[in-house]
């Protein structure tokens, strides 16, 4: 039960304000990174192990307005990131963002995170039909299958949690598409995919036959790991590695 999707993530900035008729000092603690050795935009090819390596390369991904933020938490420890992906453009096959508090260890030329919730998987689940076609629960494909209320069915929800198993960066070792240099990223994961059921039920008690499904509460449960790898380097802003021919 597997269904190629694309994923990704960015980078938060903190502004500090100046204060009005004086000059007092300013608490740096409250706006300087703990992680500033992580943090940053990334350009990046995506590969997906279980489905033979790249599925897009930098220059795709640029194309397709993807990038990823890395950044400290509220709390600002040097062990405590941040990691988003982001998508700027609209897509025709969806968005599949990532939002996760890494708890790392180690040091950026290595580094890795235990399981943690994907905080922003979206509403990325699906009913999957016994000859394994994936259909949004709102669709019309999958309230076909309905005939009445009380039937089940099954279902998967994607990327619902998050293990960093490997994490370089590397100062100054990348190449960009311009013939820049900038720091190099190398981020290995592994993003969990679940099982769940489906119930239909007849949700307006208005139109007693007009049915739609449900999650059923507490069905989750673990069905496969997909590995996912991004590639790439430090966003430089130059023109010739933002906009590549």
């Amino acid at each position: 039960m597997k269904k190629m999707r694309t994923i990704f993530y960015t980078i938060g900035i903190a502004a500090c304000a100046a204060a009005v008729g004086g000059c007092q000092p300013q608490a740096p603690e409250t706006w300087m990174s703990a992680t500033t050795a992580y943090d940053g935009k990334w350009q990046f090819s995506t590969s997906v192990v279980e489905y033979g390596g790249e599925v897009a390369s930098i220059k795709d991904n640029i194309l397709d307005g993807m990038y990823l933020e890395v950044y400290n938490t509220a709390a600002n420890t040097p062990n405590e990131i941040w990691v988003r992906a982001v998508r700027i453009l609209p897509s025709d096959y969806g968005v599949y963002p990532m939002l996760a508090k890494l708890n790392i260890t180690g040091s950026p030329e290595a580094f890795s995170a235990p399981i943690t919730p994907n905080t922003n998987n979206g509403n990325h689940y699906y009913v999957v039909t016994a000859d394994d076609d994936w259909l949004l629960p709102t669709s019309a494909d999958a309230r076909s299958l309905i005939t009445q209320a009380g039937e089940t069915i099954g279902g998967a929800w994607e990327y619902t949690k998050v293990t960093l198993e490997e994490g370089k960066i590397l100062t100054g070792a990348a190449t960009t598409l311009g013939g820049n240099k900038a720091d190099s990223i190398y981020l290995k994961f592994k993003l969990q995919v679940d099982e769940i059921t489906w119930e239909s039920y007849a949700p307006n008690p208005a139109a007693p036959t007009t049915y739609a499904w449900r999650i059923v509460p507490g069905s989750n449960t673990y069905a496969y790991d997909e590995t996912w790898i991004l590639s790439g380097w430090r966003y430089t802003g130059f023109p010739e590695d933002v906009h590549p021919e």
